[in-house]
Protein backbone atom coordinates (compact mmCIF):
# COMPACT_ATOMS: atom_id res chain seq x y z
CA UNK A 1 0.00 0.00 0.00
CA UNK A 2 1.44 3.37 -0.95
CA UNK A 3 1.18 6.69 0.89
CA UNK A 4 0.22 10.05 -0.60
CA UNK A 5 1.45 13.51 0.37
CA UNK A 6 2.04 17.00 -1.01
CA UNK A 7 4.18 19.97 -0.09
CA UNK A 8 1.74 22.23 -1.94
CA UNK A 9 -0.22 22.76 1.29
CA UNK A 10 2.81 23.14 3.56
CA UNK A 11 1.84 26.62 4.77
CA UNK A 12 -1.70 25.64 5.74
CA UNK A 13 -3.79 28.55 6.99
CA UNK A 14 -0.66 30.76 6.99
CA UNK A 15 -0.60 30.63 3.17
CA UNK A 16 -1.30 33.81 1.23
CA UNK A 17 -4.90 32.72 0.59
CA UNK A 18 -5.40 31.32 4.08
CA UNK A 19 -7.43 34.39 4.94
CA UNK A 20 -10.03 33.20 2.42
CA UNK A 21 -10.85 30.17 4.58
CA UNK A 22 -14.60 29.64 5.03
CA UNK A 23 -15.10 27.31 8.00
CA UNK A 24 -18.05 25.02 7.37
CA UNK A 25 -18.09 25.48 3.60
CA UNK A 26 -16.86 21.92 3.07
CA UNK A 27 -17.43 18.60 4.82
CA UNK A 28 -14.49 19.06 7.20
CA UNK A 29 -11.62 21.37 8.20
CA UNK A 30 -9.17 19.68 5.82
CA UNK A 31 -11.53 20.21 2.90
CA UNK A 32 -12.22 23.80 3.99
CA UNK A 33 -8.48 24.48 3.66
CA UNK A 34 -8.34 22.76 0.27
CA UNK A 35 -10.98 25.08 -1.18
CA UNK A 36 -9.30 28.16 0.27
CA UNK A 37 -6.01 27.08 -1.32
CA UNK A 38 -7.29 26.63 -4.87
CA UNK A 39 -8.50 23.01 -4.90
CA UNK A 40 -8.51 21.07 -7.16
CA UNK A 41 -5.50 22.68 -8.89
CA UNK A 42 -2.69 20.84 -7.12
CA UNK A 43 -0.62 17.69 -7.31
CA UNK A 44 0.34 14.83 -5.00
CA UNK A 45 3.37 12.55 -4.61
CA UNK A 46 3.13 8.80 -3.91
CA UNK A 47 5.67 6.79 -1.93
CA UNK A 48 5.79 3.00 -2.14
CA UNK A 49 3.80 2.94 -5.38
CA UNK A 50 4.14 -0.12 -7.67
CA UNK A 51 5.52 2.18 -10.40
CA UNK A 52 8.56 2.78 -8.20
CA UNK A 53 9.77 -0.83 -8.25
CA UNK A 54 13.46 -1.02 -9.10
CA UNK A 55 14.31 -1.55 -12.76
CA UNK A 56 17.21 -0.76 -15.09
CA UNK A 57 15.00 -1.11 -18.15
CA UNK A 58 14.52 2.09 -20.17
CA UNK A 59 11.21 1.01 -21.70
CA UNK A 60 9.78 0.33 -18.22
CA UNK A 61 10.58 3.86 -17.06
CA UNK A 62 9.45 5.37 -20.34
CA UNK A 63 6.06 3.80 -19.78
CA UNK A 64 5.93 4.85 -16.13
CA UNK A 65 6.91 8.46 -16.83
CA UNK A 66 4.26 8.84 -19.52
CA UNK A 67 1.46 7.18 -17.53
CA UNK A 68 -0.90 9.69 -15.90
CA UNK A 69 -2.12 8.76 -12.42
CA UNK A 70 -4.61 10.48 -10.11
CA UNK A 71 -5.38 10.93 -6.43
CA UNK A 72 -9.09 11.64 -6.62
CA UNK A 73 -9.26 14.42 -9.23
CA UNK A 74 -5.67 15.55 -8.66
CA UNK A 75 -2.50 14.45 -10.42
CA UNK A 76 -0.48 11.81 -8.59
CA UNK A 77 3.19 11.11 -9.31
CA UNK A 78 5.22 8.33 -7.67
CA UNK A 79 8.33 9.97 -6.21
CA UNK A 80 10.78 7.88 -8.25
CA UNK A 81 8.83 8.78 -11.39
CA UNK A 82 8.83 12.47 -10.44
CA UNK A 83 12.63 12.53 -10.20
CA UNK A 84 12.94 10.93 -13.62
CA UNK A 85 10.39 13.32 -15.09
CA UNK A 86 12.42 16.26 -13.80
CA UNK A 87 15.55 14.84 -15.43
CA UNK A 88 13.53 14.45 -18.65
CA UNK A 89 12.75 18.17 -18.53
CA UNK A 90 16.46 18.87 -18.15
CA UNK A 91 17.46 17.08 -21.35
CA UNK A 92 18.88 19.63 -23.78
CA UNK A 93 18.76 17.15 -26.65
CA UNK A 94 16.09 14.51 -25.91
CA UNK A 95 16.11 13.20 -29.48
CA UNK A 96 18.66 12.12 -32.06
CA UNK A 97 16.72 11.95 -35.27
CA UNK A 98 13.64 9.90 -34.45
CA UNK A 99 15.26 8.09 -31.53
CA UNK A 100 15.67 9.04 -27.90
CA UNK A 101 19.14 10.37 -27.11
CA UNK A 102 21.61 8.81 -24.71
CA UNK A 103 21.04 11.85 -22.48
CA UNK A 104 17.32 11.11 -22.33
CA UNK A 105 17.85 7.40 -21.71
CA UNK A 106 20.27 8.17 -18.89
CA UNK A 107 17.75 10.56 -17.33
CA UNK A 108 15.08 7.87 -17.15
CA UNK A 109 17.30 5.11 -15.78
CA UNK A 110 19.02 7.25 -13.11
CA UNK A 111 17.60 6.13 -9.73
CA UNK A 112 19.03 9.00 -7.65
CA UNK A 113 16.83 11.68 -6.04
CA UNK A 114 16.79 15.22 -7.45
CA UNK A 115 17.48 18.17 -5.15
CA UNK A 116 15.56 21.43 -5.46
CA UNK A 117 18.36 23.42 -7.12
CA UNK A 118 18.84 20.77 -9.81
CA UNK A 119 15.06 20.64 -10.28
CA UNK A 120 14.96 24.42 -10.85
CA UNK A 121 17.64 24.08 -13.52
CA UNK A 122 15.68 21.28 -15.22
CA UNK A 123 12.52 23.44 -15.26
CA UNK A 124 14.52 26.20 -16.95
CA UNK A 125 16.01 23.87 -19.57
CA UNK A 126 12.57 22.55 -20.50
CA UNK A 127 11.36 25.87 -21.91
CA UNK A 128 14.25 25.88 -24.41
CA UNK A 129 14.12 22.21 -25.45
CA UNK A 130 12.02 20.52 -28.12
CA UNK A 131 10.57 18.09 -25.57
CA UNK A 132 6.82 18.13 -24.98
CA UNK A 133 5.14 16.29 -22.12
CA UNK A 134 1.58 15.40 -21.19
CA UNK A 135 1.99 15.70 -17.43
CA UNK A 136 1.98 19.02 -15.52
CA UNK A 137 5.55 19.85 -14.42
CA UNK A 138 4.49 22.84 -12.31
CA UNK A 139 2.17 21.08 -9.85
CA UNK A 140 4.51 18.08 -9.67
CA UNK A 141 7.39 20.39 -8.74
CA UNK A 142 5.21 22.11 -6.13
CA UNK A 143 4.10 18.77 -4.68
CA UNK A 144 7.77 17.84 -4.22
CA UNK A 145 9.28 21.11 -3.03
CA UNK A 146 6.44 23.45 -2.02
CA UNK A 147 4.94 26.64 -3.46
CA UNK A 148 7.70 29.06 -2.42
CA UNK A 149 10.35 26.98 -4.18
CA UNK A 150 8.07 26.80 -7.22
CA UNK A 151 7.89 30.59 -7.37
CA UNK A 152 11.69 30.75 -7.01
CA UNK A 153 12.01 28.36 -9.96
CA UNK A 154 9.54 29.93 -12.35
CA UNK A 155 9.25 33.68 -11.70
CA UNK A 156 12.85 34.43 -12.82
CA UNK A 157 12.16 32.61 -16.09
CA UNK A 158 9.14 34.83 -16.68
CA UNK A 159 11.09 37.97 -15.73
CA UNK A 160 13.78 37.06 -18.27
CA UNK A 161 11.27 36.37 -21.05
CA UNK A 162 9.67 38.65 -23.61
CA UNK A 163 6.09 39.21 -22.40
CA UNK A 164 5.14 40.36 -25.89
CA UNK A 165 5.98 37.09 -27.58
CA UNK A 166 2.56 36.06 -28.87
CA UNK A 167 3.08 32.27 -28.90
CA UNK A 168 5.04 30.66 -26.09
CA UNK A 169 3.10 27.64 -24.86
CA UNK A 170 5.58 26.53 -22.20
CA UNK A 171 6.10 29.88 -20.50
CA UNK A 172 2.41 30.67 -20.86
CA UNK A 173 1.72 27.41 -19.00
CA UNK A 174 4.25 28.31 -16.31
CA UNK A 175 2.84 31.82 -15.90
CA UNK A 176 -0.85 30.95 -15.81
CA UNK A 177 -0.11 27.91 -13.64
CA UNK A 178 1.24 30.20 -10.94
CA UNK A 179 -2.32 31.30 -10.11
CA UNK A 180 -2.93 28.58 -7.49
CA UNK A 181 0.74 28.47 -6.45
CA UNK A 182 0.66 32.15 -5.47
CA UNK A 183 -2.34 31.45 -3.28
CA UNK A 184 -0.62 28.56 -1.50
CA UNK A 185 2.73 30.29 -1.03
CA UNK A 186 3.76 32.13 2.12
CA UNK A 187 2.53 35.72 2.20
CA UNK A 188 6.09 37.04 1.90
CA UNK A 189 6.93 34.86 -1.12
CA UNK A 190 3.59 35.55 -2.82
CA UNK A 191 3.93 39.31 -2.35
CA UNK A 192 7.48 39.35 -3.73
CA UNK A 193 6.55 37.19 -6.73
CA UNK A 194 3.44 39.24 -7.48
CA UNK A 195 5.47 42.46 -7.52
CA UNK A 196 7.91 40.94 -10.01
CA UNK A 197 5.09 39.60 -12.19
CA UNK A 198 3.35 42.97 -12.17
CA UNK A 199 6.55 44.60 -13.48
CA UNK A 200 6.79 42.02 -16.25
CA UNK A 201 3.13 42.48 -17.15
CA UNK A 202 3.54 46.27 -17.28
CA UNK A 203 6.01 45.82 -20.16
CA UNK A 204 3.45 44.00 -22.30
CA UNK A 205 1.31 45.38 -25.11
CA UNK A 206 -2.46 45.19 -25.47
CA UNK A 207 -2.05 42.69 -28.31
CA UNK A 208 0.09 40.40 -26.16
CA UNK A 209 -2.30 40.57 -23.23
CA UNK A 210 -5.17 39.53 -25.47
CA UNK A 211 -3.30 36.60 -27.06
CA UNK A 212 -4.17 33.41 -25.08
CA UNK A 213 -0.77 31.76 -25.69
CA UNK A 214 1.42 34.72 -24.73
CA UNK A 215 3.45 35.09 -21.56
CA UNK A 216 1.62 38.33 -20.79
CA UNK A 217 -1.74 36.58 -20.95
CA UNK A 218 -0.52 33.87 -18.58
CA UNK A 219 0.71 36.49 -16.11
CA UNK A 220 -2.61 38.29 -16.31
CA UNK A 221 -4.51 35.12 -15.52
CA UNK A 222 -2.35 34.54 -12.45
CA UNK A 223 -2.45 38.01 -10.92
CA UNK A 224 -5.00 40.13 -12.81
CA UNK A 225 -8.19 38.93 -11.17
CA UNK A 226 -11.58 40.05 -12.46
CA UNK A 227 -10.21 43.20 -14.12
CA UNK A 228 -7.97 41.17 -16.41
CA UNK A 229 -10.62 38.53 -17.07
CA UNK A 230 -13.27 41.05 -18.03
CA UNK A 231 -10.98 42.74 -20.54
CA UNK A 232 -8.81 39.98 -21.99
CA UNK A 233 -10.25 36.53 -21.23
CA UNK A 234 -11.47 34.09 -23.84
CA UNK A 235 -15.23 34.06 -24.08
CA UNK A 236 -17.74 31.42 -25.15
CA UNK A 237 -20.96 32.86 -26.57
CA UNK A 238 -20.53 35.96 -24.42
CA UNK A 239 -19.51 34.95 -20.88
CA UNK A 240 -15.88 34.62 -19.76
CA UNK A 241 -14.48 31.07 -19.87
CA UNK A 242 -14.67 29.53 -16.44
CA UNK A 243 -10.95 28.76 -16.20
CA UNK A 244 -10.36 32.52 -15.77
CA UNK A 245 -13.10 32.91 -13.19
CA UNK A 246 -11.29 30.56 -10.80
CA UNK A 247 -8.86 33.42 -10.10
CA UNK A 248 -11.45 36.18 -9.76
CA UNK A 249 -12.14 35.84 -6.04
CA UNK A 250 -11.53 39.58 -5.82
CA UNK A 251 -14.97 40.13 -7.41
CA UNK A 252 -17.54 37.40 -6.62
CA UNK A 253 -20.33 39.47 -8.20
CA UNK A 254 -18.46 39.47 -11.52
CA UNK A 255 -18.11 35.68 -11.31
CA UNK A 256 -21.84 35.31 -10.65
CA UNK A 257 -22.63 37.60 -13.59
CA UNK A 258 -20.71 35.26 -15.90
CA UNK A 259 -22.38 32.08 -14.66
CA UNK A 260 -25.95 32.73 -13.59
CA UNK A 261 -28.35 32.61 -16.57
CA UNK A 262 -25.38 32.17 -18.95
CA UNK A 263 -25.84 29.61 -21.74
CA UNK A 264 -24.64 26.09 -20.92
CA UNK A 265 -22.51 25.17 -23.92
CA UNK A 266 -19.83 22.68 -24.92
CA UNK A 267 -17.56 21.75 -23.24
CA UNK A 268 -19.87 20.67 -20.42
CA UNK A 269 -17.54 21.22 -17.48
CA UNK A 270 -18.01 22.69 -14.05
CA UNK A 271 -15.68 24.16 -11.49
CA UNK A 272 -16.32 23.54 -7.78
CA UNK A 273 -14.01 26.42 -6.88
CA UNK A 274 -16.57 28.77 -8.41
CA UNK A 275 -19.16 27.61 -5.88
CA UNK A 276 -16.60 28.59 -3.24
CA UNK A 277 -16.19 32.03 -4.82
CA UNK A 278 -19.68 32.84 -6.11
CA UNK A 279 -21.93 30.96 -3.69
CA UNK A 280 -25.19 29.05 -4.06
CA UNK A 281 -26.40 31.13 -7.01
CA UNK A 282 -24.34 28.99 -9.39
CA UNK A 283 -25.86 25.62 -8.40
CA UNK A 284 -28.62 25.70 -11.05
CA UNK A 285 -25.99 26.11 -13.74
CA UNK A 286 -23.96 23.15 -12.55
CA UNK A 287 -27.07 21.02 -12.27
CA UNK A 288 -27.75 21.88 -15.92
CA UNK A 289 -24.17 20.98 -16.82
CA UNK A 290 -24.51 17.60 -15.10
CA UNK A 291 -27.73 16.93 -16.97
CA UNK A 292 -26.00 17.56 -20.30
CA UNK A 293 -23.06 15.31 -19.46
CA UNK A 294 -23.74 11.83 -20.79
CA UNK A 295 -20.71 9.86 -19.61
CA UNK A 296 -20.14 8.02 -16.35
CA UNK A 297 -16.68 9.55 -15.87
CA UNK A 298 -18.03 13.11 -15.74
CA UNK A 299 -20.76 12.13 -13.31
CA UNK A 300 -18.30 10.27 -11.08
CA UNK A 301 -16.10 13.37 -11.10
CA UNK A 302 -19.09 15.48 -10.03
CA UNK A 303 -19.64 13.15 -7.06
CA UNK A 304 -15.98 13.40 -6.04
CA UNK A 305 -15.82 17.18 -6.34
CA UNK A 306 -19.22 18.43 -5.24
CA UNK A 307 -19.47 15.78 -2.55
CA UNK A 308 -16.86 17.79 -0.64
CA UNK A 309 -19.17 20.80 -0.30
CA UNK A 310 -21.50 20.99 2.69
CA UNK A 311 -24.64 22.71 1.45
CA UNK A 312 -28.20 22.09 0.35
CA UNK A 313 -27.13 22.78 -3.22
CA UNK A 314 -24.54 20.02 -3.03
CA UNK A 315 -27.11 17.67 -1.47
CA UNK A 316 -29.56 18.38 -4.31
CA UNK A 317 -26.81 17.65 -6.82
CA UNK A 318 -25.88 14.40 -5.08
CA UNK A 319 -29.51 13.24 -4.91
CA UNK A 320 -29.88 13.85 -8.65
CA UNK A 321 -26.63 11.99 -9.28
CA UNK A 322 -27.78 9.10 -7.07
CA UNK A 323 -31.02 8.66 -9.01
CA UNK A 324 -30.59 9.99 -12.54
CA UNK A 325 -26.92 9.95 -13.51
CA UNK A 326 -24.51 7.33 -14.83
CA UNK A 327 -22.75 7.31 -11.46
CA UNK A 328 -25.76 6.39 -9.31
CA UNK A 329 -23.91 3.87 -7.17
CA UNK A 330 -21.00 6.20 -6.44
CA UNK A 331 -23.32 9.06 -5.46
CA UNK A 332 -25.52 6.84 -3.29
CA UNK A 333 -22.47 5.40 -1.55
CA UNK A 334 -21.04 8.87 -0.94
CA UNK A 335 -24.27 10.05 0.70
CA UNK A 336 -24.42 6.88 2.78
CA UNK A 337 -20.84 7.32 3.97
CA UNK A 338 -21.40 11.00 4.77
CA UNK A 339 -24.86 10.92 6.32
CA UNK A 340 -23.60 13.04 9.18
CA UNK A 341 -23.11 15.84 6.63
CA UNK A 342 -25.92 15.34 4.12
CA UNK A 343 -28.81 13.51 5.78
CA UNK A 344 -30.38 16.63 7.27
CA UNK A 345 -30.27 18.35 3.88
CA UNK A 346 -31.66 15.29 2.09
CA UNK A 347 -34.57 14.91 4.50
CA UNK A 348 -35.40 18.62 4.18
CA UNK A 349 -35.38 18.38 0.37
CA UNK A 350 -37.48 15.20 0.50
CA UNK A 351 -40.18 17.07 2.43
CA UNK A 352 -40.70 19.42 -0.52
CA UNK A 353 -42.83 18.99 -3.63
CA UNK A 354 -40.47 19.66 -6.56
CA UNK A 355 -38.53 17.20 -8.73
CA UNK A 356 -35.62 17.34 -6.33
CA UNK A 357 -37.96 16.13 -3.60
CA UNK A 358 -38.59 12.96 -5.60
CA UNK A 359 -34.86 12.38 -5.98
CA UNK A 360 -34.30 12.95 -2.26
CA UNK A 361 -37.20 10.67 -1.32
CA UNK A 362 -35.62 7.89 -3.37
CA UNK A 363 -32.31 8.46 -1.57
CA UNK A 364 -33.99 8.40 1.85
CA UNK A 365 -35.61 5.12 0.86
CA UNK A 366 -32.22 3.70 -0.16
CA UNK A 367 -30.69 4.81 3.12
CA UNK A 368 -33.53 3.20 5.05
CA UNK A 369 -33.01 -0.09 3.21
CA UNK A 370 -29.32 0.10 4.01
CA UNK A 371 -30.02 0.47 7.71
CA UNK A 372 -32.43 -2.50 7.69
CA UNK A 373 -29.85 -4.59 5.85
CA UNK A 374 -27.31 -3.99 8.61
CA UNK A 375 -29.61 -5.29 11.34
Amino acid sequence: MYTVSTQALMHGTAAAAGKQLKPGFAIGPEEDLLFALAFPRLGYIADGHPNEEASDDFDTWQQRTTTLLYHGQNSLTPRAVAFRRLRMLGCKEPYVGREYSDEYRAALTNPEPVDVESAKAFMATYIESNLTVQFGPLYMFEALFGPDATLDAVVPLIEASDPNKLHDRKLNYYASGLAPVLRRASEKAAKSATTKLEKAFAKSTEDARAQPQSVAHGIGMAIGGAEFAEKYARRTNGPVDQIYLEWCEDNPEFVRSQLVDAPVVVPYVSYPRLVFIAGDAVWPRYRAVAAKQKDAESHAEAVALYGLIKSEGAARMLCWLATKSKAKAAAAQWIQEHQDVFLEFVERIAAGSDDDAKHAQAVVKQLSKGKKGKK
